[in-house]
């Protein structure tokens, strides 16, 4: 028997329609009498019109729904009631932010992420990024499954032709190379070593996209350290920031935003707020806040900051020193900063050698190290070293490289040298990537081993000396991936 399918209630239960257009032929325009049709309408009056006839057409036009099963458990889990969400503590890190979060789980799916509150560095924030990556885990361009020369591939065949090779490389004494994006986790450190223990041919080196390695040489030249401090805006009631976006991407963004809001609130008995003064080429997140903007061309700061440092220098010294010709007066910021000695802080954005240094040396004269600076806990999120990379890359132009195994890294998109980068990939023996998703260096590569989404993995994190966070799975692998350790 054929459906049928009613229109209204009236027709379902029998009753006739005196204005039943369909059976009477009337058109939508015979609705109008002839009152009607003489006086003027009005813009609104078309429009309900307008809608009216949309509305009819859409119910005439309607079609049966689908069906939808609800399948029942037949042993439901006792952690698991149907419509009520579960929270999973995690890391997120994605070689760039970190933050400690929590995710939000309904019916065995991610679907929001917040910060963890108990985080001792991220203090429960988190930024558009780290919120927006639940997204990801369901992304279609994820990588389904292991591939060899693009195509599908078993996890089984792709192991064993790669210990074969990565065997016959090592005996052979060529250079192996892992090359990652600055890693966090002290497990997967220790899961590289004893991989270089197995391959003693083999190296790990970290290429950061977004390079502090300006910071990290000026800091072992002036320390003796190869590190990037921990800094504490908290603690700061002066900022004089030269083109560092800290509240937006610089460093540690979730971590500063939140020392930094904390600082410039009239609470708990506070009756001053930090003063900030932001010293930019281009409007940041970060100058949007200041309290204070200063426009400079880029060419310029390195000689603001010789001046600055030579103008404090002659001030704690009482020596009469020459400075440096500069067009932008930064006298007063001189002053200022003299009267926060220990609770200031000087910071750039600038992967510039030189300038870092200056940075250093303002920062030591003020004697801001061990108050708003702190040595002994260094940030590790960022640990990329330039002339490492373009070693690597030289190396592998030159036939110098085995086997690259490429790990979270994405180098023919974002290496400066990006043409240089594949040119050299093209020499290598053997090409390995790790990545989940599919970008530009995982498609010039022989082997593709997807890596699982950091939402179904365990993993471990320390983001600071002595900080330590740990990040679990909150839903099963979606698709035949594999944790890249």
């Amino acid at each position: 028997m054929e459906k049928k399918y009613y229109k209204s209630i009236d027709e379902l239960s029998g009753k006739k329609n005196n204005k039943d257009h369909e059976e009477k032929g009337i058109s939508l325009l015979d609705l109008l009498d002839d009152r009607t049709m003489k006086t003027n309408s009005s813009r609104r009056d078309f429009l309900k019109l307008f809608g009216f006839s949309i509305a009819s057409a859409a119910v005439v036009a309607s079609c049966e729904q689908p069906v939808r099963k609800a399948i029942p458990y037949l042993i439901r889990p006792q952690s698991v009631v149907p419509g009520k969400a579960s929270y999973y503590a995690s890391t997120f890190f994605d070689g760039n932010d970190y933050c400690s979060v929590l995710v939000k789980v309904r019916d065995g799916r991610p679907i929001k992420i917040e910060g963890n509150e108990l985080s001792s560095v991220t203090k429960g924030g988190t930024n558009a990024r780290t919120q927006a990556s639940v997204l990801s885990l369901y992304d279609t361009a994820r990588h389904q499954h292991p591939l060899i020369k693009g195509q599908k591939t078993e996890w089984e065949r792709a192991d064993n032709e790669i210990v074969m090779r990565l065997s016959e490389l090592s005996a052979k004494k060529k250079p192996i190379v892992i090359l990652s994006q600055t890693i966090i986790s002290p497990s997967t450190k220790a899961v590289i070593k004893e991989f270089k223990d197995k391959y003693p041919t083999a190296r790990h080196i970290q290429y950061d996209a977004v390079s502090y390695s300006g910071m990290i040489k000026a800091n072992e030249a002036v320390f003796g350290q190869k590190i990037i401090p921990s800094y504490n805006f908290r603690k700061a009631d002066l900022i004089v920031s030269f083109g560092a976006d800290f509240l937006g991407t610089w460093l540690s963004p979730v971590e500063f935003t939140k020392q930094y809001s904390g600082n410039r609130k009239l609470d708990e008995g506070r009756k001053t707020i930090s003063k900030h003064i932001q010293i930019e080429a281009g409007m940041s997140l970060t100058g949007s806040n200041a309290d204070e903007r200063i426009v400079i061309k880029p060419s310029q700061e390195k000689i603001i900051l010789a001046d600055l440092f030579k103008k404090i220098l002659a001030a704690k010294t009482g020596e009469k020193i020459d400075v440096v010709s500069c067009d932008t007066d930064i006298s007063d910021i001189a002053g200022l900063l003299l009267k926060n000695e220990k609770r200031s802080l000087v910071v750039s954005g600038s992967n510039d050698y030189q300038v870092q240094v200056l940075v250093n040396g303002i920062n030591y004269l003020l004697e801001n190290y061990g108050n708003t600076i702190d040595l002994n806990t260094p940030l590790y999120t960022k640990q990329g070293v330039d002339n490492e990379m373009d070693d690597l890359v030289e190396s592998m132009n030159n036939g110098g490289i085995g086997a690259l195994i490429c790990y979270n890294v994405n180098p023919a998109y974002d290496y400066p040298g990006a043409d240089k980068f594949i040119s050299g990939l093209e020499k290598c023996e053997l090409t390995v990537s790790l990545a989940n998703l599919a970008d530009e260096t995982a498609g010039l590569t022989e082997y593709i081993c997807p890596d699982h989404y950091y939402l179904e993995a365990w993993n471990d994190a320390e983001p600071k000396k002595g900080f330590y966070s740990l990040s679990q799975p909150a839903i099963r692998p979606i698709f035949n991936t594999r944790p890249a350790q």
